[in-house]
């Protein structure tokens, strides 16, 4: 059968050869689920910055804020903060 290359943004797997895995590489679908993957990681980090600019700006954040209802996410973060600290 072969050697099966398998691409971690895409999910999925083909077999492992040159036409192949350059042809996957430079396809359109591969392109978007990369940018998706990191454009996640950038969505994290401009959260965490949000994170820290409402810690500055407000003295108190209790779990029934409208802000952390707006932004789940954001629970959790200051959840991660506090136990770092």
């Amino acid at each position: 059968m072969g050697k099966r290359y398998y691409c971690d943004y895409c999910d999925r797997s083909f077999q492992d050869n040159m036409h192949n895995r350059k042809k996957h590489l430079n396809g359109v679908q591969h392109h978007r689920a990369k940018k998706a993957w990191f454009d996640h990681f950038r969505g994290i980090e401009k959260l965490r910055k949000t994170v820290k600019t409402a810690k500055q700006k407000v003295t108190y954040l209790h779990s029934s804020s409208p802000f952390l209802t707006f932004h789940p996410l954001l629970y959790l973060l200051l959840q991660e903060d506090g136990k770092s600290q």
